[in-house]
């Protein structure tokens, strides 16, 4: 059996960076951490259930439906919880 020679590896100038959502996985992980930071707290969960609502219902996307949603907060609308 033949011995493999090395050619080479890889090099680094620094510390490694991870890698950061591109596209629309960066978009809509935006939109989500808008949503938390607007809901707040004590709205949050009502707001993800409206979310999952338009797009269960109303056959959203999940990007169009957290948008939905933001829009409706901003402009003054309190979510309830479904229950």
């Amino acid at each position: 059996m033949e011995a493999i020679e090395s050619v080479g590896g890889v090099t680094s100038s620094g510390p490694l960076v991870p890698q950061q959502p591109m596209g629309a996985t960066a978009e809509l992980a935006r939109a989500r951490a808008a949503l938390r930071e607007t809901a707040g707290p004590n709205r949050w969960q009502a707001a993800q259930e409206e979310v999952a609502r338009l797009q269960a219902q109303e056959h959203m996307p999940p990007l169009a439906a957290i948008q939905s949603v933001l829009g409706r907060l901003a402009a003054g609308w309190e979510p309830t919880p479904w229950r």
